[in-house]
């Protein structure tokens, strides 16, 4: 079964649903599946690599990624079984967790479909184990399967990333104070317009 196009909209900072730890999912039912079915397209349409339940008002743990190879070097440095991960993008992940993590760090800039137009450095491990299970891969949904293995580079980078935001943290809480400094008008009129936005619904709805 092929995932169909559902379209999905994307919160973003200032929306309080980003702040929420989400729920372990117990069971990929058909309500998960949907919402799996969306996630990507909704991704690829926004040239993100990475989608997060929360980023579209769900707070349950799931996860599209479509992570690109960023060169040859990197391809060839990629650990077994990360490589295996790579072919099968697009992928949706249910309940990822971080296992263990290098002492090693790395500093990335990092962005985020959630907050347009911002772009901050940020310091993470190099190298993480993580542990998932897969319940979409290349397009197609398949029976929940799980996969452990150690990764790196913008795989590792990219899991942390999308891990902080099923716990309700945002890439832009974990920046160096003059990163914050940096970026804190830009954040500030942000989050200033999605208020304002959400009182309008709130009071479109009532």
């Amino acid at each position: 079964m092929f995932f169909k196009k559902k379209k999905l909209d994307i919160c973003f900072y200032g929306n309080p649903v980003l702040k929420k730890k989400s729920a372990e999912v117990l069971d990929v039912n058909n309500e998960i599946v949907e919402l799996a079915q969306g996630m990507i397209p909704r991704m690829i349409d926004s040239d993100g690599i990475g989608l997060a339940g929360p980023q579209v008002g769900r707070n349950q743990r799931i996860v599209a990624l479509n992570i690109p190879f960023d060169d040859e070097n990197s391809q060839q440095n990629l650990f077994p079984e990360e490589r295996l991960l790579y072919e099968l993008m697009p992928v949706v992940v249910v309940n990822p967790k971080i296992l263990n993590t290098s002492q090693e760090m790395t500093c990335t800039s990092e962005g985020c479909l959630s907050i347009p137009g911002i772009n901050a450095d940020v310091e993470r491990s190099a190298e993480i184990e993580i542990e998932f299970d897969i319940i979409i891969q290349n397009n197609t949904i398949v029976p929940r399967r799980k996969m452990r293995f150690w990764c790196g580079q913008l795989t590792a980078v990219c899991f942390q990333h999308e891990v902080d935001h099923l716990d309700g943290i945002l890439f832009v809480d974990r920046v160096s104070e003059k990163e914050k400094q940096r970026i804190a008008g830009k954040l500030k009129k942000l989050k200033k317009i999605v208020t304002k936005s959400l009182k309008k619904n709130d009071l479109n709805n009532k």
